[in-house]
This record gives structure tokens, C-alpha cells and sequence, in this order.
């Protein structure tokens, strides 16, 4: 199947008209221009494009990961259903722009899964056209996955990149910025819903340790999931009455948040009585 025709089989797909997508928005993306660096070395959203066709709710996420980015926002929080894309543009686009457009900055990484995110990561960093537009560039050879553990990498201009597991410890780590997303994954989720013990697990971890790893005071935190259960990790985050908006609120653990709610189709159906 050619990719003429994959763009008309997602433009006529039922998802096609809430996430935006056309094929005419697809066939206008265009290969990097040497014009063009100095803009996407600022701008998130022009550097996704570059090698993305994004809907309207990429876009949402991707301009308040833009806002972190301009210290707008210090903790964001995104809600969105499972196979949205989220793991890839939060992990691995965002923290290559970010550690591209500032020298000397580290991120932590951390999730439940392997360290897909920092593979994906590094291939993206040690392509030409990356050094041109950031005029930095991995320090050390790219790794083809499973070759071994990229728990770690960094670029020449300084900055950091360190995938950790939600329940690895984080010795001696200090970091600009923590992401961290899927705190369960698949293998765990029944267990995780069953268990309040586990769920006490997960949240100590991120209370006692991931957090406790920010090295400043205007260091910033993403969190992305879909949510599996009333009590899991956004759920001690968010507050009480928390109910499914877009928007700042106080979170339980005292903090300021700034929630993404992107809901799945089903709760987006009958939220306006479909």
C-alpha cells in the first residue's frame, strides 16, 4: 500500500474528524529546510512537524509541553486514552528539543516499561539533521535497540538524558526536568486495580523518590497516563472534585497543575448525550 492511499484510509477512519486529520494537512509536510533551523530550534511544534502529521489534540499537548519549555508552566499533567501517541511526543520529541535548545540541562525519564523512550531518543539526537539545527550532537555511537542499555546518554553541549524505572532508585541523580508516564503498565494493571498496596507502592516512589530528584526550585514535572482506577497516581494528584476539564487546579498534593484531559471516544460520545 502506497502512502498515497494509507492517507486516504486514515482520512476516511471515524477518528479522522475529531483528531483533525486531512490528507491535505499530511501531504503538506515538508522535509527540513536549512531556512527553517533557526525557528525550530525555539518552537516545539514546527520541530514535531518536521517529522510528524499531528491532529488538534497533539497540538493541545504539544503547546503546553511548549509552556513548560517557557517555564509558563511548572507541572503539567496529561489524562488521555490508551493509544494516543503520547508516550512518543512526551518522551522522546519534547526532551530532544529541550536538551537541544538548552545547554547543560538534565532530564529523568521514568516509567514502567523498558527503556524504549531513551533508544528512541538517542536515534533521534544522532541524526545530521539535529546537529544542524541545535549545533550539538551525541556524544558516543548510536545504538541499535536491545544492543544495550541506553539508560543514559548525553549531548556535547552538556545536556543529559537518564531513563529510570519508576521502581529503580535514582542515586545521585538530579535533574531540570522529570517526565514520567504509564507509572503501570498492561502486565500490571489488574493487580494495580486490586491492590491498594501496590497502588501505595507506585505513589511512594514518586513521593519519597522521583520528585525528590528535581535539582532546583523552578525545575519542571510532566506526568502522562491514561487512567486506570479512582485511586491511582493522578488520582492522589488531582483534586477531590476534579471532573475531567482542561485547565489549572490545586492539586492534592498542595501544587498548582496544569491538567490536559484529552478523553477517550466513548466518554467524549457521552459527555454530549451521543
Amino acid at each position: 500500500m502506497n502512502r498515497r492511499k494509507i492517507l486516504n484510509w486514515l482520512a476516511a477512519s471515524p477518528l479522522a474528524a475529531w483528531t483533525g486529520f486531512t490528507v491535505a494537512k499530511a501531504e503538506s509536510v515538508s522535509p527540513v529546510k536549512a531556512s527553517s533551523f533557526p525557528s525550530i530550534k525555539d518552537d516545539l511544534l514546527l520541530y514535531t512537524h518536521e517529522t510528524a502529521t499531528l491532529g488538534r489534540q497533539h497540538e493541545e499537548w504539544l503547546k503546553r509541553l511548549q509552556d513548560v519549555e517557557e517555564g509558563k508552566i511548572k507541572r503539567l499533567l496529561g489524562l488521555t486514552p490508551q493509544g494516543w501517541g503520547r508516550n512518543y511526543h512526551t518522551s522522546v520529541i519534547f526532551p530532544t528539543h529541550f536538551l537541544g535548545r538548552f545547554p547543560g540541562k538534565k532530564i529523568i525519564v521514568s516509567t514502567d516499561w523498558q527503556a524504549e523512550s531513551s533508544w528512541d531518543a538517542r536515534n533521534v539526537v544522532s541524526r545530521p539533521y539535529y546537529k544542524k539545527i541545535f549545533n550539538t550532537e551525541l556524544i558516543g555511537k548510536p545504538l541499535r535497540r536491545f544492543d544495550s542499555s541506553p539508560d543514559e546518554w548525553e549531548l556535547s553541549n552538556g545536556s543529559c538524558y537518564f531513563y529510570r524505572s519508576i521502581f529503580q532508585g535514582y542515586h545521585a541523580l538530579r535533574a531540570d526536568g522529570i517526565i514520567w508516564y504509564d507509572p503501570v503498565n498492561e502486565f500490571r494493571i489488574n493487580e494495580y486495580c486490586e491492590s491498594k498496596t501496590a497502588r501505595d507502592k507506585t505513589w511512594e516512589n514518586y513521593i519519597s523518590d522521583l520528585v525528590t530528584r528535581k535539582a532546583h526550585r523552578d525545575a519542571w514535572e510532566v506526568g502522562i497516563c491514561s487512567r486506570q482506577h479512582k485511586d491511582d497516581l493522578p488520582g492522589r494528584i488531582l483534586p477531590v472534585n476534579y471532573n475531567n476539564e482542561t485547565g489549572w487546579v490545586k492539586g492534592q498534593d498542595g501544587n498548582d497543575w496544569y491538567v490536559v484531559c484529552l478523553p477517550n471516544i466513548y466518554d467524549w460520545l457521552k459527555s454530549r448525550g451521543v
